[in-house]
């Protein structure tokens, strides 16, 4: 799965522009209410499926192969439903031209726009964190017998975000792309689950030279990261002492994150 540059930026793009239309045509209240009706469909399909399914199946033993989805879909409905009755409900002050004039225009296309931009956001946001979580779960397989060749899809997707026109510029204003930090945590798994990948990086004389740096080079072969990747504790990684050190130094803290270590490694 590769959307490209032009694809992301287009999507982005896309959904704010839809949602800037939309306000400027039905008005910043309908367009919020819309909002709440979606937001709420979605999270009563989560509750259904990972709430509602279990408890039902303890009256329904029997119940059908694949009833979470059932589940989900029927309380996605029924919320649905009802929050458009509600919303639909409270709407209608605003059902006569003259006042519905009131609420759309430019407070409509303003509020769109930023309703748009705030979900990019967060989206943006979320995928770039399941992306980085996927990268370091395919590290950590590494390790296994059965170690993934290829990147998961999540991670090739954080890359085409990251490298979009658009959310380079979002990313300028309002990062929320940790470089360093991600490429530190994965650097010092790789020690531990393929160190012969460390190896291949070094042939480049530029990501060597930041890789020879006597501090970066203690704490990969530091012996009680090593037991704490080994015995699965990779959150403890990020919280060591040695590990925010390394980020607190400007000069380090800018090699690493320069560190591209998927297209180092020609894994995309």
């Amino acid at each position: 799965m590769n959307f490209g540059e032009i694809g992301v930026s287009g999507v982005i793009l896309l959904v704010i522009i839809a949602f800037a239309a939309f306000g400027f045509a039905k008005g910043a209240l309908k367009l919020l209410y819309g909002f709440l009706c979606l937001i709420g469909t979605l999270a009563a399909a989560w509750a259904g499926y990972t709430f509602g399914y279990p408890a039902l199946l303890t009256e329904w033993p029997s119940m059908p192969k694949h009833g979470e989805y059932a589940c989900a879909l029927a309380a996605a409905i029924l919320t649905f439903i009802l929050l458009k009755t509600v919303t639909d409900f409270f709407a209608n002050p605003f059902e006569n031209e003259e006042q519905r004039s009131k609420s759309s225009g430019l407070t409509g296309l303003i509020t769109g726009f930023a309703m748009g931009f705030a979900i990019c956001l967060l989206c943006l946001n979320k995928l770039v964190d399941k992306g980085t979580r996927a990268e370091i779960d395919y590290w950590i397989a590494q390790a296994t017998e059965a170690a993934p060749q290829e990147l998961p899809n999540l991670a090739k997707l954080k890359h085409d975000i990251l490298h979009s026109p658009v959310s380079k510029q979002v990313t300028s204003l309002l990062s929320f792309n940790n470089a360093a930090s991600q490429n530190l945590s994965k650097l010092v798994i790789m020690q531990v689950a393929a160190p012969e990948k460390i190896q291949q990086l070094s042939q480049d004389p530029a990501i060597a030279l930041t890789l020879q740096s006597p501090k970066l080079k203690a704490f990969l072969h530091s012996p009680e990261i090593k037991q704490s990747i080994e015995s699965g504790d990779t959150a403890a990684v990020a919280t060591h002492p040695d590990f925010i050190a390394l980020l607190k130094d400007p000069a380090m803290n800018d090699a690493i994150a320069q560190i591209d270590i998927e297209h180092a490694l020609k894994l995309r």
